[in-house]
């Protein structure tokens, strides 16, 4: 403390008439000087005064015909200054930008092409219209059926067996399908609702992938969350607006 308010006498220091730095904010100052602080280590901002601790240095290195250097000034310190007010001396991590919260975005794409995946593996082995058997022959149901003459064709009951087996043989699909696609749907919905994705987003990626799971419509989604995936993570830009965004 250098003085008192102007007009009091003596010279103008901390206190004046506008500005009070008392407290705990006047403590942590002192304390600084007297670790060994110098008054050219201060920075004063219209609200808060700024100061490193630690050895600044400074590495330069070359790269082909240019030069650059690192320069690292220490653990940085700031004590707020405002009038009746008591400091809020933060550690470095509090001036850091806040963590990112988590980008499904990629979960999502990528669980719901996995769906659409296991649902066309399952249908190009088995659904109602063929089937195929152990041999990797593709077989119509229509042998199944009875024929023009009311009858069913020779070995139908083999024929049936080779239908179910093929049933049982791709359920693994159908209930992975299910499950991976209920994940992407629902990492979706997650990213609406968390403020990550637009409602125009969300709307069709929920489309797509519930088109995914026709018959018709399964290449479609594919081509649409794998060239989705593909876009957003070689280029790191969202194929859509994000929230907040022009």
């Amino acid at each position: 403390f250098m003085g008192r308010n102007p007009g009091e006498g003596g010279a103008g220091g901390y206190l004046n008439d506008s500005y009070n730095f008392t407290g705990t904010q006047a403590f942590s100052m002192f304390n600084y000087f007297k670790n060994g602080g110098s008054m050219s280590g201060l920075s004063f901002g219209d609200t808060e005064v700024t100061w490193y601790t630690g050895t600044a240095t400074q590495d330069a290195y070359r790269m082909g015909d240019d030069i650059f250097s690192d320069i690292k000034l220490g653990i940085i310190h700031k004590a707020r200054i405002a009038k009746n007010s008591w400091a809020e001396i933060r550690t470095p991590s509090y001036y850091l930008p806040p963590p990112k919260s988590f980008d499904w975005g990629h979960v999502g794409n990528t669980m719901t092409a996995g769906a659409v995946t296991y649902f066309a593996l399952e249908k190009s082995i088995y659904s109602k219209y063929h089937w195929v058997d152990a041999k990797g022959i593709i077989k119509s149901t229509q042998l199944l059926e009875k024929g023009a003459n009311g009858k069913y064709v020779r070995g139908v009951q083999g024929f049936r067996n080779g239908y179910m087996a093929a049933g049982k043989a791709t359920s693994a699909y159908s209930i992975a399908g299910k499950v991976v696609g209920a994940v992407g749907m629902g990492a979706t919905v997650f990213q609406y609702f968390d403020g990550q994705i637009t409602g125009t987003e969300a709307s069709v990626d929920l489309a797509m992938g519930a088109i995914g799971f026709t018959g018709w419509g399964a290449p479609i989604s594919l081509a649409y969350f794998s060239g989705k995936f593909l876009y957003e993570y070689s280029t790191g830009r969202s194929l859509f607006t994000k929230p907040g965004e022009n």
